[in-house]
């Protein structure tokens, strides 16, 4: 099936818009197709000299791999669509793989570095989750997707995936992979584990670290003779130098000969470069929050000098009033009646008096005159210095002046002539003499 021959195929609802493929294997081509809804896709088609029992085998097997990945439904893993006895139709990818973007000058900082790795390791992870192994991860098979955030990348070219138990030397004595990227037991023809395409990996970041390859040898025996020698070779590598240390140890580790030296999982290598990001990404700041709205705006202020001119006007009204109280007290201070503590008490009648006769005897008890009001210039005392000259009620009653002890009533007139009130009405009567 070439040419016009293509074009004309249905390949389970989809078809071939154009007969230059966009990509070439050893066994396939990959061709642009386009579903009945209009959507882009990519038909993989076995060469003619390949289209026969044995090819359709191995298609077949690559196929159910596919399914077996796509029901992961993995961001890192092509998607599979539909299949034939002569085709696989996966999603559509545009961009290129990491060789192409090599050699079209893009380099990748350390971060873009670490991130590329990441997002592989967990897609390997969900292929070694599986029981499976891929057997030819190499940087031609690591297709990046630019996008906003970053490069996307899909690992590709499931054509000779094995679940492990099948992956050792093939009946022939052959055995299947790219010999620059293969693992030392994959060139041995031994039962391979995750840990061969961890290997595989680090030749993988090798060819980002350097943008070449580590061991470009033609034949898995050539290759076992250089893979012996890299421990010295990566330390010793110029092209190496200035490189993260980490990143080196890291590699080291996955280039390792035996593989009991190597990471036992993806998932294992995911989580140390995860932790090499995190020491690269700076802290994140937490914001304050801050309430914009639901609260009152803020009172304004007076100037000091005008609450200061409030304050004085209150504590002066409030002295104001205070003093006026305590003089109006001083001047006209509430009467208190002094009562007597003596009382006359009348003799018991005789027991035959009658009730009348008692009620005559109390009656005619004189009457008991309750004592003066008197003030002193000091307040209220029954003995007192001077009477209040505007006092007229004290000053007037006799009584009162009789009180006073005649050494202080001399005292007092002697006051009263000189501030010339000898002759009032009130207190010259009782000044003479004095």
């Amino acid at each position: 099936m070439e040419g016009e021959e293509l074009l004309q195929a249905d390949f389970n609802g989809y078809r071939i818009v154009n007969v230059v493929p966009i990509g070439s294997g050893g066994m396939a081509r990959v061709y642009k197709g386009v579903s009945q809804a209009g959507r882009f896709v990519a038909i993989k088609v076995l060469k003619p000299q390949f289209q026969d029992g044995t090819t359709h085998y191995s298609l077949r097997a690559e196929s159910g791999v596919h399914a077996r990945l796509s029901a992961e439904n993995h961001p890192n893993l092509l998607k599979y669509l539909a299949s034939g006895s002569v085709y696989i139709v996966t999603d559509f990818l545009e961009g290129a793989d990491l060789v192409t973007r090599v050699e079209r000058g893009t380099s990748f900082p350390l971060r873009q570095v670490l991130d590329i790795m990441l997002q592989t390791c967990r897609g390997l992870g969900v292929v070694h989750r599986l029981g499976l192994v891929h057997r030819d991860l190499k940087p031609d098979n690591i297709f990046l997707i630019q996008t906003p955030d970053g490069w996307r990348v899909k690992i590709l070219d499931f054509g000779i995936t094995v679940a492990f138990r099948d992956s050792g030397m093939q009946e022939d004595g052959t055995v299947s992979g790219t010999p620059s990227c293969m693992s030392p037991e994959q060139c041995g023809g031994e039962i391979l584990d995750a840990r061969s395409d961890l290997y595989a990996l680090g030749c993988v970041l090798y060819f980002m670290l350097t943008g070449q390859t580590l061991n470009p040898a033609l034949h898995p025996v050539e290759a076992i003779g250089m893979m012996q020698k890299n421990a010295e070779r990566i330390a010793n590598d110029p092209l190496l130098r200035g490189a993260n240390s980490d990143l080196l140890s890291l590699l080291q580790c996955l280039l390792a000969y035996e593989r009991e030296q190597r990471p036992a999982s993806a998932k294992i290598v995911g989580d140390t470069i995860q932790h090499m990001i995190d020491a690269l990404t700076p802290p994140k700041r937490m914001p304050i929050p801050v309430k914009v709205s639901g609260n009152p705006p803020p009172l304004r202020r007076s100037p000091p000098s005008t609450w200061l001119r409030v304050v004085g006007v209150f504590v002066a009204a409030f002295l104001g009033t205070t003093l006026s109280v305590f003089m109006l007290s001083r001047l006209y201070p509430t009467a208190h009646t002094h009562q007597s503590e003596a009382r006359v008490t009348p003799e018991a009648p005789p027991a035959t008096n009658t009730t009348s006769q008692a009620i005559n005897v109390r009656a005619e008890l004189p009457r008991q005159e309750p004592p003066p009001q008197c003030w002193s210039s000091r307040g209220r005392a029954r003995q007192f210095d001077f009477v209040r000259i505007g006092d007229v009620k004290a000053a007037a009653d006799q009584r009162c002046w009789e009180q006073i002890p005649t050494d202080r009533r001399q005292r007092q007139c002697s006051h009263l002539r000189r501030r010339g009130h000898s002759t009032a009405p009130l207190f010259g009567p009782y000044c003479n003499g004095y």
